[in-house]
């Protein structure tokens, strides 16, 4: 993941090596596997288990317990007295206020029941879509990158995206 960031208000999981160069912030838990390296901040509101080799560039605010198996922190890990920590020695952790950002406002659901895509043709490899066309089922195998040129509106009657590698970019120019 290259910019932005990262938001759930149940949780959010990594099952392998992955680069996160945005912040995670979670109303509930945040779970990273062993090698993860985040340059943004972490915030969890339940808890925050990290596997080892870990490469943590940013302050860490955590309500609940923390476990993180290895690594390097380059900030400051803020947890609540009385939370169960098990960390590295050397991480800088102090008890305090741990800040953990709201989730941001959803926009109202649009209703799409006016949208026919039935006779539209499958999408299984690389494309560029334009906005306020009606598309038929994505189905990608791994490998593809479905481009999407512009801000608008884009309707599919189901998204699949299997195997590996599968990109979708947001070209809002």
């Amino acid at each position: 993941i290259n910019s932005g960031a990262l938001g759930s208000s149940f949780g959010i999981r990594s099952t392998g090596n992955a680069e996160i160069n945005s912040n995670i912030i979670s109303q509930g838990f945040v779970n990273l596997a062993n090698s993860n390296e985040v340059t943004g901040f972490i915030a969890a509101g339940n808890g925050l288990t990290i596997g080892s080799s870990a490469v943590l560039n940013g302050n860490v605010d955590v309500i609940g317990d923390v476990s993180i198996g290895g690594g390097t922190l380059n900030g400051l890990l803020t947890y609540l007295s009385g939370a169960n920590i098990s960390v590295p020695n050397g991480f800088n952790t102090v008890a305090g206020s741990p800040q953990i950002p709201g989730a941001p406002v959803m926009p109202t659901i649009t209703d799409f029941s006016g949208y026919n895509t039935v006779g539209q043709p499958a999408i299984t490899g690389s494309q560029v879509l334009t906005p306020g066309q009606i598309y038929g089922e994505v189905d990608l195998k791994g490998k593809s990158t479905i481009t999407f040129d512009g801000p608008g509106i884009y309707v599919f009657k189901s998204i699949t995206a299997a195997g590996n590698n599968n990109k979708f970019v947001f070209g809002f120019n």
